[in-house]
């Protein structure tokens, strides 16, 4: 993965995993690690200690490592769920036996609430859900948002503004910069199925599932995106030289989307979709067999396995593996 623009990965030798970053190893002094995090441009990763019997986590970011001292935590792949930097501060969620809370800059924020988590910047300022009396809102710097609605949380940033959704009544719809945006969804009709709203290319969009005609859909600026599929990996959403692009799928069939047009040559399965050089780079599953696609030519078949397409300085480069011997290839 790629943290700011500078390699990160996990690797192991001699049954000692650790981390290698820009070059460098790092995460020697624990007994193990787990795979590096990207959380707000900061390299973090998880790291174990044993003593005995004794088996003990830490968080290390950006070189700090983190205790359990404000309850249990862990940094994972959903980083955008448990962690934020904002304003150069660590925000994330801890847990103890009774409630989650939030722990901004080492001090714990939301313990008067039932619950609180999902810890985001927006505009660089900390915002978080949280719930009391069965009722969910967001708090913002410090300012309690969203309490007029039955229920709101998911909260993003877009364009430097907050924006989340809101249940009323039997309607659906999306809050942003602090009015109604886009068309109310009655609950029988269309359900809200993506975590958050997103931020792509500076405009707001989020992923809704149609119950009567049982499809997934995009909606992008207010705009209800066709045609409908079967399955919309919602974290793909990403502008690709000037066009929203994501992947998609038609029953067995896997596929990106680009503008209005379909990507698609007998694959099962497409992921980590990227931009390399402003072209589509992703990794697919065709004959049972890991490939990766770059601007429609398939490379990688020579391999046990690949995966990881990566931008290195406007060429592709991504993992692969022969045997016991694993490889970083970079385009000549």
């Amino acid at each position: 993965m790629k943290v700011g623009e500078k390699l990160a990965f996990l690797s192991i030798k001699d049954r000692k995993s650790f981390i290698v970053f820009d070059g460098i190893e790092l995460g020697k002094e624990y007994y193990s690690v787990g795979e590096p995090i990207n959380i707000g441009g900061t390299l973090a990763f998880m790291g174990q200690k044993v003593s005995g019997n004794d088996v003990s986590w830490y968080g290390n970011f950006g070189g700090k490592e983190i205790t359990e001292e404000n309850g249990r935590f862990f940094f994972d792949s959903q980083d955008d769920v448990k962690t934020a930097v904002v304003n150069g501060k660590l925000a994330y969620v801890a847990q103890t036996d009774e409630t989650w809370y939030v722990v901004y800059d080492g001090v714990p924020v939301g313990k008067k609430y039932e619950r609180s988590s999902h810890p985001k910047s927006i505009n660089g300022k900390l915002a978080y859900s949280a719930s009391r009396d069965n009722k969910g809102f967001i708090v913002y710097d410090g300012v309690e948002i969203g309490k007029e609605y039955d229920n709101a949380g998911d909260q993003t940033e877009v364009n430097g503004k907050l924006a989340y959704f809101a249940v009323q009544g039997t309607k659906y719809f999306v809050v942003y910069d602090g009015r109604k945006y886009g068309k109310e969804y009655n609950k029988d009709e269309i359900l809200f199925v993506s975590n958050t709203p997103k931020d792509v290319g500076s405009k707001l969009a989020y992923e809704a599932y149609d119950i009567k005609a049982k499809k997934r859909l995009v909606v992008y600026d207010t705009e209800i995106l066709g045609p409908a599929y079967d399955r919309v990996d919602y974290d793909s959403l990403q502008i690709i030289d000037g066009k929203l692009a994501y992947i998609a799928f038609k029953g067995s069939e896997a596929l990106v989307v680009r503008g209005t047009t379909e990507f698609k040559n007998g694959y099962t399965e497409i992921s980590k979709l990227t931009a390399v050089n402003g072209k589509i780079a992703y990794e697919a599953v065709k004959n049972e067999k890991y490939i990766i696609v770059y601007d429609g030519t398939e490379y990688g078949q020579e391999f046990d396995s690949v995966g990881y397409p990566l931008d290195v300085n406007g060429k592709l480069a991504f993992y692969a593996r022969k045997g016991f011997k694993h490889f970083m290839m970079l385009e000549n």
